[in-house]
């Protein structure tokens, strides 16, 4: 692809997740830090060390979050078909503050909720593919792979199948005939 450099991109991207970081950090209160790590949150994961800058950042400040991280609270790890809770519509309340959260503990606990989450749907992905399409059977032939069609494979004697668009040979010492 022309104008396009992989080695820009990475450098683009890692810039963003390093000022993502720099905001988190910079954050005078946990309530800022809190603030600035939710709105941030999808920058940080791509840093590979999103763990480790998670403890810290968040080593001497308790995490605030906000009552919508429905997925740190459960963790993705329950769900209920029937809930049981009844709001009490009687009683007036207050509006609850949640509860601060150690640093280090939320790191590991965000951490590992992604890490989770992120394998339950690969894990999904890959039984629903292989439920809806059939494995294929392997045919062992001693014959080159020659194909009456106006396509001519550039690795005449190998086990390679053209896909007869422009020629793409998909054998080991590639081809485009």
């Amino acid at each position: 692809m022309r104008g396009y450099c992989r080695r820009d991109t990475i450098d683009y991207y890692r810039k963003i997740v390093a000022k993502a970081w720099e905001q988190v950090e910079q954050a005078g209160t946990p309530e800022l830090a809190s603030k600035a790590y939710d709105e941030q949150l999808l920058w940080l994961f791509l840093d590979p060390n999103y763990r480790s800058r998670t403890k810290t950042a968040f080593r001497d400040k308790a995490f605030e979050p906000t009552p919508f991280w429905f997925w740190y609270w459960y963790s993705y790890r329950y769900y209920h078909s029937k809930p049981t809770y009844q709001p009490n519509i009687k009683t007036p309340t207050k509006s609850a503050k949640p509860p601060t959260i150690p640093g280090a503990d939320f790191a590991n606990n965000i951490a590992t909720a992604v890490e989770k989450t992120s394998n339950n749907i690969v894990t999904n992905l890959e039984k629903f593919a292989n439920a809806i399409v059939p494995t294929p059977t392997a045919k062992s032939s001693t014959k080159p792979a020659h194909h009456r069609s106006s396509c001519v494979c550039a690795c005449a004697a190998c086990a390679c199948v053209c896909a007869c668009v422009s020629c793409a040979c998909a054998c080991a010492s590639g081809g485009v005939g």
